[in-house]
C-alpha cells in the first residue's frame, strides 16, 4: 500500500506512477484506517497485491467512495469511479478462473468527508466487503501468511507454535504458511493430541485435489508433512493412513 500527499488529482495508475509516495507498508485490508496515512484531506492511496478467486464464475465488483477511485484486475481497469463526489458508487461484472489475480484500488480524497468500500459478490456467496483472506501480498500471501513465516524464524516455544500452526491447518487456514513452518518443527516437540486430527486435514487436503494439482509445490509439502507425522500414530493408524497417501500419489 503506498500514501502519497498532497494529491487532489485523478488516481488513474499512469498519474500515480509519476509521483513518490509519501510511505508505503503492507495492508491487511482495504480501508482508509492504515498507519502510513498521515493526512486528512488532499491524499492518496494505492492498494496493489493480489485477489484470491475461489472457484471460476462471475464477479461483480463494487467501489463505493467520497472522492475518485479506480479498480484494476489483472492489469486492466475494470470500473472508474474517479472525480469530486460524495459516495457514490459503481460496478462492473467480470468472469474469472479460479486462482489469483492482480488486483489494484487507488483512492483519493481532495478534502471534507471520505469514505472508500470495495464489495463484491460472487457462485456461493451475496454482496460483501472483500476479506482480509482474500487479499494478499506477492507470492500470493496474506499478512497472516508472513507473520507466520517470521514467527518460524524466532527460536523457542516450539511445542505452542506446533499446537497453533496444527490448528490453522485443521481449520483450513493459513495452510501453505503454517505447513512450512510446522516441517521445521522436531517430533519431540510434537503436541500428540494435534497429530492424529492434523494428519486427517491433510489427507483429506490432499483428496480433494484434482490429480494435476497434486504436484504443486503446496500439495507435495502437505503430502511428506503428513507422511513424517505419521510416525507418531500407532503402527496400525500410521500404515493405514500412509496407505492412502500412496494410493493419493498414485492417481
Amino acid at each position: 500500500m503506498d500514501f502519497f500527499a498532497p494529491h487532489t488529482g485523478p488516481v488513474d495508475l499512469k498519474t500515480l506512477a509519476k509521483m513518490k509516495p509519501k510511505a508505503s507498508g503492507v495492508a491487511s485490508e482495504i480501508s482508509l484506517q492504515v498507519p502510513q496515512r498521515k493526512a486528512n484531506d488532499a491524499f492518496a492511496l494505492r492498494f496493489t497485491g493480489n485477489i484470491q478467486i475461489p472457484r471460476s464464475g462471475n464477479y461483480t465488483f463494487s467501489i463505493n467512495s467520497d472522492d475518485g477511485s479506480r479498480l484494476y484486475i489483472d492489469g486492466k481497469e475494470l470500473i472508474n469511479n474517479d472525480g469530486s463526489h460524495a459516495m457514490r458508487e459503481k460496478s462492473r461484472r467480470l468472469r474469472l478462473s479460479a486462482g489469483s489475480h492482480p488486483f489494484i484500488v487507488t483512492y483519493y480524497d481532495g478534502g471534507g468527508a471520505d469514505g472508500l468500500v470495495v464489495s463484491w459478490s460472487g457462485p456461493g456467496f451475496k454482496k460483501k466487503r472483500i476479506p482480509a483472506a482474500s487479499l494478499t501480498v506477492t507470492g500470493g500471501e496474506n499478512l497472516h501468511d508472513l507473520a507466520i513465516r517470521t514467527l518460524g524464524k524466532i527460536p523457542g516455544n516450539e511445542k505452542e507454535k506446533f499446537s497453533a500452526l496444527a490448528s490453522l491447518v485443521t481449520a483450513g487456514k493459513n495452510r501453505d504458511s503454517s505447513i512450512a513452518v510446522l516441517q521445521t518443527i522436531s517430533s519431540k516437540d510434537w503436541d500428540k493430541a494435534k497429530v492424529r486430527p492434523l494428519v486427517d486435514s491433510l489427507v483429506s487436503y490432499l483428496g480433494k485435489l484434482p490429480a494435476a494439482d497434486r504436484k504443486s509445490d503446496s500439495a507435495v509439502a502437505a503430502f511428506f508433512l503428513a507422511v513424517s507425522l505419521t510416525e507418531a500414530l500407532p503402527a496400525a493408524d500410521a500404515k493405514a493412513i500412509q496407505g492412502k497417501l500412496r494410493n493419493l500419489d498414485a492417481k
